[in-house]
C-alpha cells in the first residue's frame, strides 16, 4: 500500500483527494434533495387533506357552540314578554 501511495506525486494525491471529497459531496447533496422532495410531498398531502379537515372540524365546533344560544333565543323572547293581562 505504501508503494501505491509513494508512486504518485503530491499534486496527484491532492487532486485525487479533492475528487473523492467532491464525489462524496455530490452523494450527500443527492440524499438531501431526495429528502427535501419527500418532505415537500408530505406537506402537499397535509395541505390538501388535513387542513380542510381541520377547517371542517372548526366549523362544526363553532356550530355546536352556537346551537344552545340559537335554541334558547325563543325561550328568552317568550319569557321577556309581558304576560300579565292589561288592566281595563
Amino acid at each position: 500500500m505504501t508503494n501505491l501511495a509513494g508512486r504518485f506525486s503530491m499534486r496527484a494525491k491532492i487532486i485525487a483527494n479533492n475528487a473523492v471529497l467532491m464525489a462524496l459531496l455530490v452523494v450527500a447533496c443527492a440524499f438531501a434533495i431526495n429528502g427535501m422532495n419527500t418532505i415537500g410531498k408530505e406537506l402537499a398531502t397535509i395541505a390538501e387533506e388535513d387542513i380542510p379537515l381541520a377547517n371542517n372540524l372548526s366549523r362544526v365546533t363553532t356550530l355546536q357552540l352556537e346551537q344552545p344560544s340559537i335554541s334558547s333565543a325563543p325561550y328568552a323572547w317568550a319569557s321577556s314578554r309581558d304576560t300579565t293581562p292589561a288592566a281595563p
